[in-house]
């Protein structure tokens, strides 16, 4: 790829936001809204929470119209030069210097606000997070389980090991003996490689026990494998001896709060919380 494509990339992405409405689509943000509010509901916040979430939900949208006006700005003052790069690399040619670093500064500039934004942001989750009391905190997910499941769902596809695996095997089962036979001893390995990464040193180790869950499920009756499956992720889990399983529906993700604090309509919606529980409404 082009060193110059990150640079075509960020331009594009300047006059698009140039001429895009902050503001989303009603039905796009009803669903949006309802999203945040079975959120804030999970919380459980006090009013004085919300209160205080308020005024830092205030000052994000604050951050968040400055970076709309600047870039409206940027683009308004810089046209005829982005147009002018980006012509330039349409006929394979050169940009012109000057009008190509007009274009880079401005660009930068803009990216600047918005790493602030998104630094912010990341603060205000964590804000939320510790403003919570001891019986509010154990309902919501950890940064590190967050980080650990998103990294899995990643890598794996699914948000446990016992899922991944169980959905292999499931696989695995469309195959005739003759067929499994010499695909076992590969197929643990690699799917212990991509739990634990081709450089752990308890790769062999797991693809062993995988073999010998795997080898035991390939031996079940289709009547048995068929009454077995709603439970076999958790049986695959235990068996290997993980302490993993999904989040009850009650807890709060810790991405759920970071949809939170990244969307411009929490505000709003903090503030209509505040004056049907009569709690006030001003940030």
């Amino acid at each position: 790829m082009p060193r110059w494509w990150w640079r075509l990339a960020a331009l594009a992405g300047l006059m698009i936001a140039s001429s895009v409405s902050w503001a989303q689509q009603d039905p796009e943000q009803a669903f949006q809204e309802a999203r945040l509010l079975i959120t804030l509901d999970k919380l459980q916040l006090s009013n004085e929470q919300r209160q205080r979430m308020l005024q830092t939900a205030n000052a994000l949208n604050l951050l968040r119209e400055e970076l709309v006006a600047a870039r409206a700005q940027a683009w308004e003052e810089q046209q005829a030069n982005i147009e002018a790069v980006l012509a330039a690399w349409a006929r394979g040619e050169a940009a012109p210097r000057d009008e190509q670093r007009a274009a880079d500064k401005a660009v930068a500039q803009i990216k600047e606000m918005e790493r602030k934004l998104a630094e912010s942001e990341n603060e205000f989750a964590e804000m939320v997070a510790n403003d919570l009391t001891a019986d509010q905190r154990q309902w919501l997910e950890t940064k590190e389980h967050a980080r650990q499941r998103l990294d899995r769902l990643a890598r794996l596809g699914t948000e446990t090991i016992g899922e991944y695996l169980a959905h292999e095997i499931e696989q695995m089962r469309d195959l005739m003996p003759d067929e499994y036979s010499p695909l076992r001893v590969g197929e643990t390995q690699r799917m212990a490689v991509s739990i634990l990464g081709p450089q752990d040193r308890g790769v062999q180790n797991l693809a062993g026990r995988i073999l010998e869950i795997m080898d035991k499920i390939m031996s079940w009756a289709p009547d048995n494998f068929e009454q077995q499956r709603p439970t076999l992720a958790a049986q695959i889990s235990q068996y290997l001896g993980l302490q993993e399983g999904k989040l009850p529906e009650e807890m709060v993700k810790y991405d759920e709060v970071l949809e939170l604090v990244r969307s411009e309509l929490t505000a709003d919606l903090l503030a209509d919380l505040l004056q049907a529980g009569g709690g006030g409404g001003q940030g």
